[in-house]
């Protein structure tokens, strides 16, 4: 019984480490110019060629992006480079750290 709650216990801390060393940021971006379907898969392509971005969220009607990813692997500045090197530039609205 006792070793039993030892391996859980084991296994709890093992899995907060993983998810501790898992940091991740979320940042959303303003693009004016993405008005179409064709647009928004544009960007999303260009995003996920970013090393480091992790999952997007379109919000076409509000012309945004929320973008979670890396920090360790990417930055702000190197996602919103991505956006406006195919044209589509970007205006950070909101950015969270977990």
């Amino acid at each position: 019984m006792i070793q039993r709650a030892f391996i859980t216990l084991a296994l709890i801390l093992l899995t907060s480490l993983a998810v501790a060393e898992q940091a991740e940021e979320t940042v959303t971006l303003s693009i004016p110019n993405m008005v179409c379907v064709s647009c928004e898969m544009r960007v999303d392509q260009a995003l996920r060629d970013v090393e480091g971005v992790v999952d997007t969220h379109f919000d076409l009607d509000a012309k945004t992006v929320t973008i979670h990813f890396d920090p360790e692997q990417t930055s702000i500045q190197a996602i919103t480079d991505s956006t406006e090197a195919i044209g589509y530039p970007a205006t950070v609205t909101a950015a969270t750290s977990y």
